[in-house]
Protein backbone atom coordinates (compact mmCIF):
# COMPACT_ATOMS: atom_id res chain seq x y z
CA UNK A 1 0.00 0.00 0.00
CA UNK A 2 3.10 1.97 0.65
CA UNK A 3 4.00 1.53 -2.65
CA UNK A 4 0.90 2.35 -4.08
CA UNK A 5 1.09 6.02 -2.31
CA UNK A 6 4.40 6.61 -3.47
CA UNK A 7 3.43 6.06 -7.09
CA UNK A 8 0.67 8.14 -6.77
CA UNK A 9 2.43 11.06 -5.76
CA UNK A 10 5.39 10.29 -8.04
CA UNK A 11 2.90 10.54 -11.25
CA UNK A 12 1.04 13.88 -9.76
CA UNK A 13 4.35 15.48 -9.68
CA UNK A 14 5.17 14.11 -13.22
CA UNK A 15 1.65 16.03 -14.23
CA UNK A 16 1.65 19.15 -12.54
CA UNK A 17 5.55 18.92 -13.91
CA UNK A 18 5.12 18.45 -17.72
CA UNK A 19 1.92 21.16 -17.66
CA UNK A 20 4.58 23.79 -16.43
CA UNK A 21 7.06 23.78 -19.79
CA UNK A 22 8.41 26.97 -21.18
CA UNK A 23 8.42 30.33 -19.85
CA UNK A 24 5.81 32.38 -18.12
CA UNK A 25 3.91 34.15 -20.77
CA UNK A 26 3.77 37.18 -18.83
CA UNK A 27 7.70 37.49 -18.72
CA UNK A 28 9.99 39.13 -20.35
CA UNK A 29 12.05 35.91 -21.61
CA UNK A 30 8.62 34.55 -23.59
CA UNK A 31 8.89 37.86 -25.22
CA UNK A 32 12.38 37.43 -25.86
CA UNK A 33 11.78 33.81 -27.58
CA UNK A 34 8.22 34.69 -29.34
CA UNK A 35 9.80 38.34 -30.87
CA UNK A 36 12.77 36.13 -32.08
CA UNK A 37 10.92 33.12 -33.58
CA UNK A 38 8.85 35.58 -35.68
CA UNK A 39 11.76 38.05 -36.58
CA UNK A 40 13.44 34.34 -37.33
CA UNK A 41 10.66 33.02 -39.59
CA UNK A 42 10.53 36.73 -41.21
CA UNK A 43 7.24 37.49 -40.07
CA UNK A 44 7.79 41.10 -39.33
CA UNK A 45 4.48 42.31 -38.94
CA UNK A 46 3.93 40.01 -35.85
CA UNK A 47 7.36 40.81 -34.42
CA UNK A 48 5.29 44.55 -34.23
CA UNK A 49 3.25 43.14 -31.48
CA UNK A 50 5.78 42.85 -29.78
CA UNK A 51 7.79 45.82 -30.27
CA UNK A 52 8.09 49.50 -29.17
CA UNK A 53 8.42 52.48 -31.92
CA UNK A 54 12.23 52.15 -32.35
CA UNK A 55 12.03 48.17 -32.54
CA UNK A 56 9.29 48.65 -35.51
CA UNK A 57 11.37 50.74 -37.42
CA UNK A 58 13.99 48.33 -37.18
CA UNK A 59 11.69 45.54 -38.32
CA UNK A 60 10.46 48.08 -41.43
CA UNK A 61 14.03 48.00 -42.47
CA UNK A 62 13.91 44.43 -41.89
CA UNK A 63 11.10 44.25 -44.23
CA UNK A 64 12.39 45.92 -46.98
CA UNK A 65 15.12 43.96 -47.16
CA UNK A 66 14.09 40.21 -46.79
CA UNK A 67 10.86 40.66 -47.51
CA UNK A 68 7.78 39.74 -45.25
CA UNK A 69 7.30 36.25 -44.74
CA UNK A 70 10.10 34.90 -46.95
CA UNK A 71 10.87 31.58 -46.60
CA UNK A 72 13.67 31.46 -48.72
CA UNK A 73 15.98 32.86 -46.11
CA UNK A 74 14.57 31.76 -42.84
CA UNK A 75 16.98 31.08 -39.01
CA UNK A 76 16.34 29.90 -36.41
CA UNK A 77 17.91 31.03 -33.20
CA UNK A 78 19.23 28.89 -30.51
CA UNK A 79 19.60 30.56 -27.02
CA UNK A 80 22.53 28.69 -25.18
CA UNK A 81 21.77 31.02 -22.24
CA UNK A 82 18.67 33.14 -21.22
CA UNK A 83 18.93 35.28 -18.24
CA UNK A 84 15.88 38.00 -17.52
CA UNK A 85 16.20 40.56 -14.57
CA UNK A 86 13.26 42.79 -13.66
CA UNK A 87 13.33 46.73 -12.55
CA UNK A 88 10.00 47.80 -12.52
CA UNK A 89 8.55 48.44 -16.32
CA UNK A 90 12.17 47.51 -17.38
CA UNK A 91 13.48 44.14 -18.32
CA UNK A 92 16.73 43.20 -19.87
CA UNK A 93 18.06 39.66 -20.70
CA UNK A 94 21.15 38.42 -21.05
CA UNK A 95 21.82 36.05 -23.42
CA UNK A 96 24.00 33.42 -25.70
CA UNK A 97 23.69 32.26 -29.54
CA UNK A 98 26.37 30.73 -31.44
CA UNK A 99 27.26 31.34 -34.94
CA UNK A 100 29.49 29.94 -37.13
CA UNK A 101 31.43 28.30 -33.96
CA UNK A 102 32.10 31.43 -31.94
CA UNK A 103 29.98 32.21 -28.83
CA UNK A 104 28.07 35.64 -29.05
CA UNK A 105 27.13 37.03 -26.10
CA UNK A 106 24.38 40.26 -26.41
CA UNK A 107 21.87 41.79 -24.34
CA UNK A 108 17.95 42.06 -25.20
CA UNK A 109 16.49 45.32 -23.61
CA UNK A 110 12.65 45.28 -22.84
CA UNK A 111 9.96 47.51 -21.39
CA UNK A 112 6.51 46.66 -19.51
CA UNK A 113 3.36 48.88 -21.04
CA UNK A 114 0.12 47.97 -21.61
CA UNK A 115 0.74 44.85 -19.53
CA UNK A 116 2.93 42.88 -21.71
CA UNK A 117 6.88 43.15 -22.23
CA UNK A 118 7.98 44.17 -25.78
CA UNK A 119 11.47 44.36 -27.63
CA UNK A 120 13.20 48.01 -27.42
CA UNK A 121 16.02 48.11 -29.49
CA UNK A 122 17.92 50.72 -29.29
CA UNK A 123 18.67 53.86 -31.78
CA UNK A 124 22.24 52.44 -33.20
CA UNK A 125 19.98 49.23 -34.05
CA UNK A 126 18.70 51.56 -37.03
CA UNK A 127 21.89 52.56 -37.86
CA UNK A 128 22.78 50.23 -41.02
CA UNK A 129 25.62 51.53 -42.90
CA UNK A 130 25.98 50.54 -46.28
CA UNK A 131 28.73 48.17 -45.32
CA UNK A 132 27.00 46.62 -42.61
CA UNK A 133 23.88 46.15 -45.51
CA UNK A 134 27.06 44.20 -48.06
CA UNK A 135 27.99 41.98 -45.07
CA UNK A 136 25.07 40.65 -44.47
CA UNK A 137 23.53 40.56 -48.01
CA UNK A 138 26.34 40.16 -50.27
CA UNK A 139 25.90 41.61 -53.80
CA UNK A 140 24.19 38.34 -55.82
CA UNK A 141 25.75 36.84 -57.87
CA UNK A 142 29.59 37.65 -56.42
CA UNK A 143 32.08 38.86 -58.65
CA UNK A 144 33.78 36.31 -60.51
CA UNK A 145 37.76 36.18 -61.16
CA UNK A 146 38.95 37.45 -64.03
CA UNK A 147 40.14 33.88 -65.67
CA UNK A 148 41.02 35.20 -69.42
CA UNK A 149 44.22 35.87 -68.36
CA UNK A 150 44.40 39.42 -69.58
Amino acid sequence: MKHIHSLAIAAAFLAVSSCQSGPDPDSPEYAVRTWQQLVDENHFAQAKEWSTATTQRWLDLMTELIGEGDTTSVTQTVFEHLDCSVADSTAWCVYQVREEGELIQDTFWLVHRQGRWLIDLKEEALDMSDQWIEEIFPPYPPALPDTTGQ
